[in-house]
Formats: C-alpha cells, sequence, structure tokens
C-alpha cells in the first residue's frame, strides 16, 4: 500500500521494519533520537538495532516473543524497542514508575521471555527492582537460563553493564553472541516474514479490576495509527521534538516518537523528568516542538529563571496546544481523545484549527476514515441518534488486538465494538464531544487509575478493614485520586504512614491524594451494600475544599 512518509508517498506494508527501512531510506543521517549521551541518527538507530535483532535471534527469541524493556526514555529504548519488532518479537515496555509487586504482576500476566533493562536512572535503581519483584534471582549466576516460578516464562535478563551477578550479560553486547553474525545474514529473511496481522507490542495500563490491562496491538494497527497522527501534526523535517511522555505509555510513541521519526525529525530526551531539565534542555537543543502536558509547561514557566524567550522557537505540534502558545484561546482549541486500546486518539483535529462558537468544547473527528465511533445506550445496547449521550463505542483501524490472555468475547461486542466506557456524544457534522465516564476508571495526568488496585493496596495495610477510592475534578489533573477508608475498632489512622506505605506497593501517581478516615454511618450504599462512590466522592470533595480554605 502507498502511505505519506513525511512528504513523500510511498509503497510499504504497515509492518515496523518496512517503516523503520523506509524512515532511514528517506532520513538518513539526520538524528532521530538525542539524549544525554548525544545525537544517534536515523541510520545508526537501524545499524544498531540490526545488531541487537541479531543477537536476540541468535539466543533463541524469535516471533511471538515477549520481549520487555525496562529503562528510562533514551537512544537504547528505542533500539530495543526496533530491535525486538524486526524480528516479529513482541516488544513489551515496563514502567519505570511500576514498584516490585507491579514488575512482577506485568512479567507474570505478559509472558515475558526475556527483559533488556537499563541499571539505574537517577533514583531509580532498575536491578534493586527486579531484585525485589523476581525472589528467585538470588544465587542465580546468569550463565544459565532462568527457571523461576514466579515468572515462569522467563528465561534471561539482559542489564545496561552487564551487572548484576544474575545478569546474561549487556544487552549492548549481544551484537557478539555466539551466532549473531549468521543471524545478521537472515535478518532480512526474518523481517519479511513480518505481517500487518502479527503481534508487535504489549502496552500496560490500569483496568477495572486490580489487575493490569495487557492491551495486545498488531504491526498494522500501530503502524496506520502513527501515519494517521503524523498527518495531524505541523512536525517538519530537522524539527527538534523535546518528549514530555514516557516511551512505555502510548503517547511518547504515537504522539512523538513515531510522528517525528516519520516526518524526520529529532525526539529529544531531557536528562532528567523536572521542570528545570525541561528548560535547560529547550535551550540546550534549540527545541522547536514539546510533548508536554499543560501542567508541565506551567511549571517550567513558574521556574525562577524562566524567561519568555526561552519559548520563541516552540511552534504547537498539534490543535491542543495552540491555547498553550498564544495562538488561540483556551475554549477556541479542541482537545482529543483516545486511548491505548486505540493506540491513542481516535478523535482528534488537524493542526491550526480554530473552534467556531458552535464547535467548542469538540474533541474532533474520527482520525481515519476507517474508524468507526458511535454512541450506544449503556444499558439497553441501542445506537442513539447524532447529538445524543451515550457510552462510545468504536471499532476499526487502529482497534487493539484484544486484552492479552483475555477471550476476545469477554473484551469485545459480537460485531466487533470495543465498549470505551465513556460518555460522549457525536453531532451530525462529526463533532465528538466528551462528558465523563460510565466506568469508574480515573484519569489522572493524563494516566489511568484503576481504583481497585488502590483499593486492594489499602486494605493491605494495618488497621484498614475497608477502603473505597474515587476520582474527584481537578483544574489542573483532570481528576485527583482520593480515598475514604474505614479503620479496624483500636486502630490509629495515620493518613502520611499510609502514602509510605503505598508509595512502596504502587507507581506514585495512583496514591491518592488524600486519604479521609470514615465511620461506617457516613458511607452511603446500595441495597447490595456497594459504596454509592459518585455520592460519596461529592461529600469528599466538599469537605475536602472546606479543610483547604481553613488552611
Amino acid at each position: 500500500m502507498t502511505y505519506a512518509i513525511g512528504q513523500v508517498w510511498c509503497d510499504m506494508r504497515p509492518t515496523v521494519p518496512q517503516l523503520l527501512h523506509t524512515m532511514t531510506s528517506l532520513h538518513g543521517e539526520r538524528p532521530q533520537i538525542i539524549d544525554a549521551g548525544g545525537a544517534v541518527s536515523f541510520a545508526e538507530v537501524e545499524r544498531r538495532s540490526a545488531e541487537l535483532a541479531s543477537g536476540l535471534l541468535a539466543t533463541g527469541i524469535g516471533k511471538g516473543d515477549k520481549v520487555a524493556i525496562l529503562m528510562e526514555n533514551g537512544a537504547d529504548w528505542v533500539i530495543c524497542f526496533f530491535a525486538a519488532m524486526r524480528i516479529g518479537a513482541v516488544a513489551t515496555p515496563l514502567s519505570t514508575f511500576a514498584k516490585p509487586p507491579e514488575l512482577l504482576k506485568m512479567l507474570r500476566q505478559g509472558d515475558v521471555k526475556t527483559i533488556l533493562a537499563g541499571d539505574r536512572f537517577l533514583a531509580i535503581d532498575f536491578t534493586a527492582s527486579l531484585e525485589a519483584a523476581l525472589p528467585g534471582l538470588a544465587g542465580h549466576d546468569g550463565k544459565t537460563p532462568l527457571y523461576l516460578e514466579e515468572a515462569p516464562y522467563l528465561r534471561s535478563i539482559w542489564v545496561r553493564g552487564g551487572q548484576p551477578r544474575w545478569a546474561a550479560g549487556d544487552y549492548r553486547a549481544l551484537a557478539d553472541a555466539a551466532g549473531a553474525q549468521e543471524c545478521r545474514g537472515i535478518l532480512a529473511a526474518v523481517e519479511a516474514e513480518v505481517t500487518p496481522a502479527d503481534e508487535a507490542i504489549i502496552i500496560f495500563t490500569s483496568g477495572t479490576t486490580s489487575d493490569a490491562k495487557a492491551v495486545l496491538h498488531s504491526h498494522g494497527a500501530m503502524i496506520r495509527q502513527a501515519l494517521a497522527i503524523a498527518g495531524f501534526t505541523d512536525v517538519k523535517p530537522g524539527d527538534r521534538f523535546l518528549v514530555g511522555m514516557p516511551f512505555f505509555w502510548v503517547g511518547g510513541i504515537v504522539m512523538v516518537l513515531l510522528p517525528s521519526g516519520i516526518h524526520g525529525a529529532a525526539t529529544v530526551c531531557a536528562p532528567a523528568p523536572s521542570p528545570q531539565s525541561a528548560l535547560e534542555t529547550i535551550r540546550q537543543q534549540g527545541i522547536t516542538r514539546s510533548a508536554m502536558w499543560m501542567t508541565q509547561l506551567a511549571a517550567m514557566q513558574a521556574l525562577p529563571d524562566f524567561k519568555p524567550e526561552d519559548l520563541a522557537n516552540l511552534r504547537p505540534a498539534w490543535a491542543l496546544q495552540l491555547a498553550d502558545f498564544g495562538f488561540a484561546t483556551r475554549e477556541q482549541t479542541s482537545n482529543m481523545l483516545g486511548m491505548s486500546e486505540t493506540f491513542g486518539p481516535h478523535s482528534i483535529m488537524p493542526i491550526g484549527t480554530i473552534l467556531s462558537p458552535e464547535h467548542q468544547g469538540s474533541y474532533g473527528y474520527a482520525c481515519a476514515p476507517d474508524l468507526e465511533r458511535r454512541v450506544f445506550d449503556p444499558e439497553t445496547g441501542q445506537e442513539l441518534p447524532p447529538g445524543e449521550e451515550g457510552e462510545l463505542w468504536v471499532r476499526g483501524h487502529a482497534l487493539m488486538l484484544g486484552f492479552y490472555k483475555r477471550e476476545r468475547s469477554d473484551v469485545f461486542t459480537r460485531d466487533g465494538f470495543y465498549r470505551t466506557g465513556d460518555r460522549c456524544r457525536i453531532t451530525s457534522d462529526g463533532h465528538l464531544y466528551f462528558t465523563g465516564r460510565t466506568s469508574e476508571m480515573i484519569k489522572t495526568s493524563g494516566a489511568n487509575v484503576a481504583p481497585a488496585e488502590v483499593e486492594q493496596a489499602l486494605r493491605a495495610l494495618p488497621g484498614v478493614r475497608e477502603a473505597i477510592v474515587m476520582g474527584i475534578a481537578d483544574a489542573v489533573l483532570g481528576e485527583r485520586v482520593i480515598a475514604a477508608v474505614i479503620m479496624l475498632p483500636g486502630s490509629d489512622f495515620d493518613e502520611d504512614a499510609m502514602k509510605a506505605a503505598l508509595r512502596e506497593q504502587i507507581a506514585g501517581y495512583k496514591v491518592p491524594r488524600a486519604i479521609v478516615p470514615l465511620q461506617e454511618h457516613e458511607v452511603p450504599r446500595t441495597d447490595a451494600g456497594k459504596p454509592k462512590k459518585p455520592i460519596l466522592a461529592q461529600a469528599l470533595a466538599q469537605r475536602l475544599a472546606v479543610d483547604a480554605a481553613a488552611t
């Protein structure tokens, strides 16, 4: 098929190896990724990922095997990402925010066969996290395959630098592994067997239960979506795009890494995920585009040494940013709506779109002609006419293959729709308006938080009899995670100690911003005894606002 790669129309199959080769042929020695170690060109990414891919093949990794990536944003992450999918393996990014219990869940749920890990990044010690997640590593010498009861499919862990003792080695040395040169000779033949229908990537995201959802996408869906999103951006060859999103979630990949590569721009990774580091990177690297949430941009602008001229070369990358850079008011700016299940936005507007008064609040049109968005009554399943509010169902284009280890019938309707849980309405002229969630999922700073997961962690703390986790509206975060707890008789309540204990078990963004002790009679319940979360959330929001005003 023919696709637009930047300004050029190219014939290619929508697979990762095909896109990689096409980008390299078009952009060659332009920088593709820039991190603290310097710039790495498209040609160098292609060469180094080929060496790593050959080494993975030589160690027995092949089509369908799950290759986990646990490291910070940077050139190494990008090379590992492309290497895995060039040989038909399934890239399985792991959150650097994850605590050991969460890592273990992802490794086991994803049937990971090998891990490519960093050693450490700032205060994060990846090797210590793996040791805590996998107690069976103790005493292993790294010379033989792993056989761990807690992660039964895991056979090897490759760590940057080759340490510690249980590591099979440094993944960067896989190019010299026994048989790697022979595999390099057959790599083109291997890539030819990677098809658009093949499994490409698993993205872990919070689900509506305590277990994370393992969202499985094909090569075709992933590449078609990246090409579609690239068409909605204003990125140009030679641009330098600062990424403020992690690569282990969909946003960093489909909103920055792949569209930047398609247009011949460089993706730039700041040395640290902080406002000061972002500001210094903008100054030093000549950044022309940025992928920062409004809160990240505001935090940078609040720095004592920030100057308005620091943003003089920055231009909006997509329509949502028009207000951030003063090209439109917030009301005139279209938002976008998507999810991991659709590999990013399913509804979006072209760059430069200024909403007319009658369309203000719109989240845009469908991102591709073959993406179906329909609104149904969530109770009856009947499709609703244009303009009526109901649950959004989506089908086609970049929709996931499904949730890994879940039967298709448990995930999709009989005719292939995915029920998003989003309350929306779509006008007759195609504008989508988002009005809330039909489920309990909390969305805070762009990340999904499953209340059941946080409730489970809270219930495990000493003295907690019941935990109820909710989201309340927040002007900055979108939603703020809060919790109510009922303590066992005689147990002391210590909010700070609870938060500290939770940070050892779950990622920081999941830890409630406020934990409120309640008595049993203060919790409104259904006839079945379930907490009425909307009513409770409203009451707690009012209580927290009063407490904040009093202080």
